[in-house]
């Protein structure tokens, strides 16, 4: 994981995200679903720009797992970016820059949870 990333601005990550609808989210980041080979790696490029393939995985994984922790703590299964206030945008901002540098289980592939888990 990179352990520096300049900082995300909340106005991209709503023009990106607000038309995100995903339901049962928090279900999937409670299960470290993978996300890399859909629509949130076309989003994460969309946020990030081109990177190479592992960083892509990391940052997908990391941007999911913060709509999904936001979702979780709105006592929601369902993200929609459509209904996140201002506040909530900087939060996610927050959290994508915390989970980069400290990726949440969530954010980890099935194998490296495994090393980290069982080392």
């Amino acid at each position: 994981m990179p352990t520096t990333c300049k900082p995300l601005c909340p106005a991209v990550l709503q023009a990106t995200l607000s038309g995100i609808k995903c339901p049962h989210i928090a279900r999937a980041w409670r299960n470290r679903s993978n996300v890399t080979q859909c629509d949130w790696a076309r989003l994460c490029r969309n946020i990030f720009g081109v990177l190479p393939i592992v960083e892509l995985h990391q940052r997908t994984a990391c941007i999911y797992a913060a709509c999904g922790w936001y979702a979780h703590r709105a006592g929601s299964d369902t993200f929609d970016g459509a209904i996140v206030p201002a506040k909530g945008w900087e939060l996610i901002a927050i959290l994508i820059e915390d989970f980069l540098i400290d990726p949440p289980d969530q954010a980890l592939s099935r194998f490296a949870w495994e090393i980290k888990h069982h080392a």
